[in-house]
């Protein structure tokens, strides 16, 4: 009971300081002001912000495709790079916030998130309050995730650093502990899938290491095994929305993402003494900082020391590691599905995690130091690592070519952000339109007339004597719907155009008289996917709460027996 007390006495105190720490840890670079520093992707996903923002006033919720981006001829973003995650910024913004301002307020809430998400997570597993508190400040401010948060402006990515504890612990539990704690697996998996899907391969890449090491432990409870397949099983229902449509889309055509390698693993793989000249400069894109590494060569040093578990977690960082160093052959790989990764750093997201992860339970769990002395190690761990990243900002916030004031951001160019590869534009695509025209041809005898658009859907009127094409300004994907007069067609790929190929823009066929709206209906794959997703997060949902009820009912039960 005392103990209980003293954990709810604790809980406020820890709240205030990961709320300070939410903040001071991006307070340089994007609270202070009056300028902001351009992250690396910053641009696209302020655009995915305002995108959705722009759909929810319209009365879209869930929109496929994004009509912020390409001065609003549209990009499937809700199908390839899911937004379930941004939705707290574009409330902000639907609230009357400017960009920057929602901007800021939505990186305070996602650390807070992580550092909360990390220290409950530890907690969990090692009952500690001060392990729990030193990994979530080590794993939260760690150089790699900073350099996401303010270098890159790696939104996806950071929301996968707040739900990899969740996986990390839930394939934890299902192999070594509480077998039916399975459902923490799958609400990481499914999270990731929903945030960033090229950090959920690189997770299930840890997963698959994790449980290969960790084989002889499940083959010899069969129940195990059975809760992995669950786990995995639940996960793929309950992210069918994101999974079918993605499949359907690249089936139907080809999209650069799917032809065009713009980064290659071998090309950009560092060595160790480039990564470890980046962390001592403590600026990049892939800093990793010190703190990191020197723990990981540590931990090995004494890795005779170490529990079961970390000299698990330690091997498996130590993988991941060389995986991100030029000395393993990422050559071999670039026309497979790994080079998908394009930037072997990435698995320092995973290193960050298992190095952070090891070294908070080293020191809340040693033996040789008191609690004083514990207590004073973990001071000076956070001091370190709160002043690399003190540093950081400062530096960055001096690299003044890449800093803009607020009014830069809130004018955010809307046709200039569809992110450095364009990715999901179609492949192949030479011509290109204004965002307001609209092609006609033949060009003269055709006159159009009462030209509107609504959201994601768009009006005119025609008349023409023979046959017309209308080349919308619209990029085109499956699922979009025409009606002619009322009757439904086809919407097309348009063709050449007066020389030039314009594959890749809608095009619809009129000839005589009447009116033509075309909108982004979706696709059947797509309603049906969204409509079993929903329903299998009502039955998950309603299985967990159902579980907590019979628990909590069986704990009154027990205690009445020792009254």
């Amino acid at each position: 009971m005392g103990t209980e007390c003293k954990q709810k006495r604790e809980l406020p105190l820890i709240g205030i300081l990961f709320l300070l720490l939410s903040i001071l840890s991006v307070y340089w670079v994007w609270i202070q002001g009056p300028t902001y520093f351009s992250g690396d992707d910053l641009a696209f996903h302020l655009s995915r912000i305002e995108g959705i923002a722009e759909s929810i006033v319209g009365g879209e919720f869930l929109p496929r495709i994004n009509y912020f981006f390409a001065g609003g001829m549209g990009y499937p973003t809700g199908i390839f790079y899911p937004e379930l995650f941004l939705y707290p910024a574009a409330i902000f913004r639907v609230l009357g916030f400017s960009i920057v301002s929602s901007y800021q307020l939505y990186l305070i809430l996602l650390n807070f998130g992580t550092f909360l998400v990390s220290y409950y997570c530890f907690k969990s597993v090692h009952r500690t309050s001060m392990g729990a508190f030193l990994f979530s400040v080590l794993y939260g401010v760690s150089s790699y995730r900073m350099s996401d948060v303010l270098y890159r402006g790696a939104i996806g990515e950071c929301v996968a650093f707040l739900l990899l504890p969740l996986v990390y612990v839930g394939i934890h539990q299902i192999i070594y502990g509480d077998k039916n704690k399975w459902w923490l697996l799958t609400v990481g998996m499914t999270g990731l899938l929903y945030s960033h899907p090229l950090s959920a391969f690189m997770v299930v890449l840890f997963l698959a290491v994790y449980v290969i090491v960790s084989l002889r432990a499940i083959l010899t409870v069969r129940e195990r095994l059975i809760r992995l397949f669950l786990a995995t099983s639940v996960t793929v229902f309950l992210s069918l929305d994101i999974l079918l449509p993605m499949l359907e889309q690249l089936l139907f055509q080809r999209l650069r993402v799917q032809d065009i390698s713009l980064f290659y693993l071998s090309k950009e793989a560092h060595s160790l003494g480039e990564y470890l000249a980046i962390g001592f400069r403590n600026i990049g894109f892939n800093n990793i900082g010190l703190l990191i590494p020197i723990a990981l060569l540590i931990g090995l040093i004494y890795i005779k020391w170490q529990t079961r578990e970390n000299k698990r977690l330690l091997g498996i960082a130590t993988l991941f590691f060389f995986l991100a160093t030029s000395y393993f052959p990422h050559v071999l790989f670039n026309q497979t599905i790994f080079n998908t990764i394009q930037f072997p750093w990435r698995y320092f997201l995973i290193v960050s995690f298992l190095v952070s992860w090891v070294l908070a339970e080293n020191v809340a769990k040693t033996t040789i130091l008191s609690i004083k002395h514990k207590k004073i190690v973990g001071l000076v761990l956070i001091g370190i690592t709160l002043g690399f990243n003190i540093q950081n900002q400062h530096q960055l916030k001096n690299v003044e070519w890449r800093t803009h004031p607020a009014e830069t951001w809130n004018a955010i160019d809307r046709e200039t952000s569809l992110g450095y590869g364009k990715e999901f534009l179609p492949n192949g695509m030479d011509g290109w339109m204004a965002p307001t025209s609209l092609l006609t041809q033949p060009q003269e005898g055709v006159i159009l007339k009462d030209m509107s658009r609504n959201g994601n859907s768009f009006y005119l009127k025609y008349q023409t004597p023979t046959e017309a094409r209308l080349i919308y300004p619209l990029l085109y994907y499956k699922g979009y719907a025409v009606e002619v007069n009322g009757e439904k067609k086809t919407a097309e790929d348009a063709g050449m155009f007066e020389g030039t190929d314009m594959h890749g823009f809608l095009q619809v066929t009129v000839k005589g008289s009447g009116s033509v709206l075309v909108w982004y209906e979706g696709t059947w794959i797509q309603k049906i996917s969204r409509t079993v997703t929903i329903i299998s997060w009502i039955v998950f949902i309603g299985y967990y709460v159902l579980r907590q009820t019979r628990k909590g009912v069986l704990v009154k039960k027990t205690l009445k027996i020792y009254e």
